[in-house]
């Protein structure tokens, strides 16, 4: 997802891979969408099952009557909600592949993704949340992949003859003279 939402990375991608991660993010905003209206839904029914056991029947059947019509409004609001959803959401893609273009386009340097989602935050308000999530991790490990290959040179068979106290000696001292330099 870190290609997605950086302006240069959806530029590479083909469109099967857009319309696949353009997808997980609905369902990611679905989700999100849908544990707050749970909680919401959760609180109201639990004022309204505080009713006495003691009700005659006839009444319970009132009132299950009434509970399963509102269920009916809430699935109908549901529904309704999900397809407003997903409309913004198609238009908020659009958006953001227009932008993202222009951003290419016009860009000279190629590590602004942070500054292209800082200007259109305002217009991209569902996708932003997530790009702040997902660009906050480093997309590659070379610090740690370049820690990792200076040992190995270090331990290579050529110089096998290290022990590991000065092994670990050598691999420090190289990283610290490197660091002042």
């Amino acid at each position: 997802m870190y290609g997605y939402f950086d302006p240069y990375g959806i530029s590479v991608m083909t469109n099967n891979e857009i319309n696949k991660i353009e997808n997980e993010i609905k369902y990611i905003i679905r989700q999100q969408t849908s544990n707050s209206s749970t909680q919401a839904s959760s609180t109201t029914s639990s004022n309204t099952n505080g009713s006495s056991a003691t009700e005659n029947e006839k009444k319970k059947s009132l009132l299950n009557y009434f509970l399963d019509s509102l269920a009916d409004e809430d699935t109908q609001h549901v529904k309704k909600q999900s397809s407003t959803l997903n409309k913004i959401l198609n238009d908020e893609f659009k958006t953001y592949k227009k932008l993202a273009g222009h951003f290419v386009s016009t860009s000279t340097d190629l590590h602004h993704s942070l500054q292209f989602w800082k200007t259109n935050k305002s217009l991209l308000p569902n996708l932003a949340p997530l790009a702040q999530k997902y660009l906050a991790s480093p997309s590659t490990s070379t610090k740690s992949e370049s820690a990792f290959s200076m040992s190995a040179y270090y331990g290579r068979k050529q110089r096998a003859r290290l022990s590991s106290e000065n092994l670990g000696f050598s691999v420090f001292l190289k990283d610290k003279l490197s660091n002042e330099n």
